[in-house]
């Protein structure tokens, strides 16, 4: 073989195996950025999808508390409204939604924040078999994984935004406009 071609080959040789990456996988190495793939369960029916459900439970085994988080991403691609109405759960168990889930056309919701709590849930289980009904594709039946609350599920939500806000305080007599007066300001009050 030519000193050139034999010189190509051998620096070919070289950039490939640099390319290849670091050959063995230490799941404790805290240099590398770790993105978890999608661990919940998914299902599909028509243009809907439902992505990474998963419910919440604490940290150890055996001990879930009363209501767990239940967490999925909603993927409308039926190019009209949708609205999620219900989930029951199978095993017993029962499901709140935190408010209307409402899934407009081409938009994901349910990202970063559960959508409801789930009680009932066996210390035991690892899965819960769940239907979610839907406003215009019906029924959809998974069986959704009990994640523990440890490494990348160790920072979520425990609760649906807005289930543990405190209403806000009621306005002030003073703090509401009269009638044609435009302002919103509140009036100077004196105190004897």
């Amino acid at each position: 073989m030519p000193r050139p071609i034999m010189v190509a080959a051998v620096a070919l040789a070289v950039a490939a195996a640099g390319c290849a990456g670091p050959t063995t996988f230490d799941r404790d190495d805290t240099t590398r950025i770790h993105h978890p793939q999608n661990e919940g369960a998914n299902a599909s029916t028509g243009g809907l999808h439902l992505r990474n459900a998963f419910l919440l439970a604490g940290e150890r085994p055996g001990a879930p508390p009363a209501q767990l988080p239940l967490y999925v991403v909603l993927i409308n691609d039926e190019g009209r409204p949708d609205r999620l109405q219900q989930v029951t759960v199978q095993q017993g168990g029962t499901a709140r939604l935190a408010g209307p889930v409402d899934l407009p056309p081409e938009r994901a919701v349910g990202l970063g924040r559960p959508v409801g709590m789930v009680g009932g849930v066996p210390g035991t289980a690892s899965n819960v078999s769940m239907t979610f009904t839907f406003a215009n594709v019906g029924d959809v039946r998974v069986n959704v994984p009990v994640k523990l609350r440890r490494g990348e599920f160790a920072t979520l939500a425990p609760a649906p935004l807005g289930s543990a806000t405190p209403a806000p305080a009621p306005r002030s007599p003073s703090a509401v406009p009269q009638s044609g007066t435009g302002s919103s300001s509140p009036s100077p009050t004196t105190t004897p």
